[in-house]
């Protein structure tokens, strides 16, 4: 069967098997520094194996893809202290892929990644690993993290430079937790354009407090519309916040509800371990109720009597729930129990029981914002005649989730 003269023919990828750094390409020696040049048009097959690249740069044409067997399979170990290790420069319509690879380099002078002008850059299931800086991405049509992907320990994040079209991020974690933490992990820098959708969901951010997971400086152009923008990961870990450059309430974020700035693993609880009775100046004159009590487990939040104090430096939305068991000096008294936020009762959380001979459960709860030490106590009051309240003892207790 012949070819047309106008038919477009593709010819089928090359594949070359790499099982040790003598299976790349012969380096050569450019400004005294030792770099690979990769052929163009090929695939680079990395076997389950671990490869140390020494102290070599790798130059990546447009269309070249690096496959490995598995994260876990499949390491490259870099020993370059300044530079960069993977960079690719590109027409616009090419490609930069890496699948399944484990890429690990301890120096804190030198740079992962310079993705340049590209039409995709794809980077799926794959280890990234680098005391150093994550690297720079400018004028590339589409970015894609996929397939639970993670970035560790870098003390820079990646930054996205010049216009580019869509960023996603999917399932990937965000590792901030090196030596010298970088002040963010995803930075859109000044002036950058983003003319189609970012989309940041579905993974987990770690990092300490004053870190953010994506930082968006107030000079970007997003040109997708309103609501272009989704960053919903699903858990802040550690103290670090979700985002920084500008307010969540900006017009090219979808929703608050889809911005999720918060630690899933934040919470805190009490009960009261010693009952003791509290007493009111008045009728229908609320104090925070007086009693024992002990932290039965918190994290993110530090316990005192009557009273959890958020000590994480990230904004957060929490829940927050009291059940209380009263008994009452009166046998015929009418209480109310309030959640008090920075001693301050909110009105809405009141609770009036009868309070008769053998007691009464009286149940509250509310929503809050909540801030750096932003606390929450249990405040009490007597709608009768003034006279003491008490809550009891191992059958009383507050807690506080985040949302």
């Amino acid at each position: 069967m012949g070819i047309r003269v106008d038919q477009v023919v593709t010819l089928p990828e090359k594949v070359i098997i790499i099982n040790s750094i003598n299976d790349l390409p012969t380096p050569d020696v450019i400004m005294g520094e030792n770099v690979i040049t990769l052929e163009g048009g090929n695939v680079y097959e990395f076997g389950a194996v671990q490869i140390n690249l020494t102290d070599h740069h790798i130059v990546v044409p447009q269309g070249v893809k690096l496959l490995g067997q598995d994260k876990d399979k499949t390491k490259l170990i870099s020993e370059l202290t300044s530079g960069i290790l993977f960079s690719c420069a590109g027409d616009g319509n090419g490609s930069f892929v890496m699948k399944n690879i484990n890429v690990e380099m301890n120096s804190d002078t030198a740079q992962m990644f310079e993705l340049s002008t590209l039409g995709e850059v794809l980077i799926d299931g794959c280890i990234i690993f680098t005391l150093g800086d994550l690297g720079n991405v400018t004028n590339v049509n589409t970015f894609r993290v996929s397939n639970i992907s993670a970035f560790v320990a870098f003390n820079n994040g990646l930054e996205f430079y010049g216009t580019n079209g869509t960023v996603i991020f999917d399932r990937c974690g965000l590792v901030n937790v090196g030596p010298v933490p970088a002040p963010a992990c995803i930075v859109f820098t000044e002036n950058s354009i983003y003319e189609n959708i970012i989309q940041i969901t579905g993974g987990i951010a770690f990092g300490t407090a004053g870190t953010v997971a994506l930082y968006i400086d107030p000079t970007c152009t997003f040109n997708g519309g309103e609501e272009s923008v989704i960053f919903a990961l699903e858990k802040f870990m550690f103290g670090i916040g979700g985002l920084g450059g500008v307010s969540p309430d900006s017009l090219f974020f979808k929703s608050r509800l889809c911005f999720m700035e918060r630690d899933t693993h934040v919470f805190g609880t009490l009960y009261f371990s010693t009952p003791a009775q509290t007493t009111f100046a008045g009728i229908n004159a609320p104090v925070k109720a007086e009693g024992v009590t002990t932290n039965r487990l918190s994290r993110g939040w530090v316990h005192a009597n009557n009273q959890l104090t958020y000590v994480l430096e990230n904004p957060i939305k929490c829940s927050v729930e009291v059940k209380a068991y009263l008994t009452a000096e009166a046998s015929v008294t009418n209480a109310s129990i309030y959640i008090a936020k920075d001693g301050v009762i909110d009105p809405d959380s009141r609770c009036q029981v009868y309070v008769p001979a053998g007691g009464a459960i009286a149940v509250t709860d509310g929503i809050y914002d909540v801030d750096l030490a932003t606390n929450f106590e249990i405040w009490v009051e007597n709608n009768t005649n003034g006279q003491w309240v008490q809550l009891e003892d191992k059958a009383t207790r507050m807690k506080v989730t985040t949302l």
